[in-house]
């Protein structure tokens, strides 16, 4: 009888987490018990809890996994362990909905609050809102894009939004945030992110927004 490597074929989840603390980094890790999952991830170690930015169910889930960190392994920073640096969630993301799994992030941030000490959740989530208000905020100026230019979304290159100002981008008549546009986009399209960095669905001049960002503010992260 031949023997085989191959994982055993169940079904499992996937997720992506964030930790405000350590903004670079995403950590990609699975597994089929997400509340004793999300429950070991916030101790002492960590500073402040991890939020999910996405999460889906799907079979083969182990080796679901480890494809994706393999296809990423070069911002991978430790072979031991499951994060990486300066890789945007959404390349991840698009990985794992070309999968067609539930997606279940919803259910696994609601795990990670609830692993939360009753008396440290409120401490943890205004620890969350200061670190956010001390990031830079996304300056078209700053990147050499003035009023009145256009970005062209990725996934669409029908849909385009207009700069508005230094902060704020036109879409249907009405000025928002370019994270605020896009997260409206994706849902429409039935793509849920939680977190999301709005920079990394659109071009500029036929080029990354993304690398525009790095190669101007060395990429800092912005929202």
């Amino acid at each position: 009888m031949k023997k085989t490597n191959e994982k055993k074929n169940n079904k499992g989840i996937v997720y992506i987490l964030q930790n405000e603390s350590m903004p670079d980094f995403i950590k990609i890790g699975s597994t089929n018990d997400i509340k004793k999952r999300m429950q070991s991830l916030y101790t002492t170690g960590v500073p402040l809890s991890f939020d999910c930015v996405y999460a889906c169910e799907v079979e083969n889930f182990e080796r679901v996994e480890e494809g994706i960190q393999n296809a990423f392994d070069d911002y991978r920073i430790n072979p031991k362990r499951e994060f990486f640096k300066g890789l945007a969630p959404e390349h991840v993301i698009a990985i794992l909905e070309l999968l067609n799994g539930k997606d279940v992030t919803t259910n696994v941030d609601n795990e990670i609050q609830e692993s939360i000490p009753n008396e440290e959740r409120a401490a943890d989530t205004a620890a969350k809102k200061q670190i956010k208000t001390k990031r830079p905020k996304l300056n078209f100026a700053l990147l050499g894009i003035m009023p009145g230019e256009k970005l062209f979304y990725k996934d669409d290159d029908g849909i385009c939004v207009e700069v508005y100002d230094d902060t704020k981008v036109l879409y249907r008549d009405k000025p928002d945030t370019l994270t605020g546009w896009t997260k409206i986009i994706r849902s429409e399209q039935g793509k849920y992110h939680k977190n999301i960095n709005g920079t990394t669905f659109w071009n500029y001049n036929n080029k990354s927004l993304d690398d525009i960002c790095d190669e101007k503010l060395r990429a800092q992260p912005v929202d």
